[in-house]
């Protein structure tokens, strides 16, 4: 049984910060909620006011978004706006609605942009994959350079912008190419554009299909660009679609350390 003396003696145990423990089981159990649909979204506040929070609230980082699966045997459970684990007050849910995926969306107060080019709810073949329960908004891809275009010339004529000088970082956060070639011509392809248009921040990479020397090197013509190798799991890579499972750990370890200009996170 979870509940908040458990997470405690947990936080204690391994020296974690009770707030991640409380995450992780929020992750892991999803929430109860009187809705039809599997998945949910949410903006959340933890409650700043219980001293079990206290870490949190000394960093002043007390707001959070979760994308949570519908489980009605879940320990905790969200009622009238505010989240439980069983009896005990977590914080206040904000916006919950249905889960979605978009094509794209802001991060760091709209000056940062995730695009989701390739449509992540078309993939399919990870054992634990919740994108076929995502609700696509995400069905128009962009792959050629007018496809780009056209998306950017939109997007700023939405917000009123004359140019992306204010954006600091443009991420891809989709796999689904068919190569890692596929995938070099479109970040290519998009530096050229977001040149053009006057961008002068960071592309980003999230993803599994970066895994070459060559292709590491051929990217260095970017000014300023990033990736995030993703693993999703350590263990049981079995369980993976197999394009993902074939990047063995170590061959990740072998990507990070290729001598580039490049940011490189795993």
């Amino acid at each position: 049984m979870v509940n908040i003396e458990r997470i405690k003696r947990l936080a204690e145990k391994y020296n974690i910060p009770i707030e991640d423990i409380l995450f992780i089981s929020l992750n892991y159990f999803g929430a109860e909620m009187d809705v039809t649909y599997n998945r949910m979204r949410m903006a959340f506040h933890l409650n700043g006011a219980d001293t079990l929070f206290s870490y949190a609230s000394k960093l002043s980082d007390l707001d959070y978004y979760f994308a949570l699966a519908i489980n009605h045997k879940s320990p905790f459970r969200i009622s009238e706006g505010i989240l439980y684990l069983n009896n005990y007050e977590i914080g206040r849910t904000i916006g919950a609605t249905e889960d979605f995926c978009d094509s794209h969306y802001p991060r760091r107060l709209g000056t940062s942009l995730n695009i989701n080019p390739n449509s992540r709810t078309a993939c399919r073949g990870c054992d634990f994959c919740y994108t076929a329960y995502q609700v696509p908004h995400d069905r128009k891809r962009m792959k050629t350079e007018q496809d780009i275009r056209e998306f950017f010339t939109n997007w700023m004529k939405d917000r009123n912008c004359p140019d992306l000088s204010n954006l600091i970082q443009v991420s891809i956060v989709t796999g689904c190419y068919e190569t890692e070639n596929d995938l070099i011509e479109f970040v290519l392809t998009l530096n050229r554009v977001l040149q053009e248009l006057h961008f002068q921040g960071r592309i980003f990479y999230i993803g599994s299909m970066l895994i070459s020397s060559a292709a590491i090197q051929t990217l260095r013509i970017i000014p300023s660009f990033g990736y995030c190798i993703s693993l999703e799991c350590f263990e049981r890579r079995h369980i993976l679609k197999e394009s993902k499972r074939t990047l063995t750990l170590d061959r990740a370890k072998e990507i990070m350390l290729v001598p580039c200009n490049v940011y490189k996170f795993g």
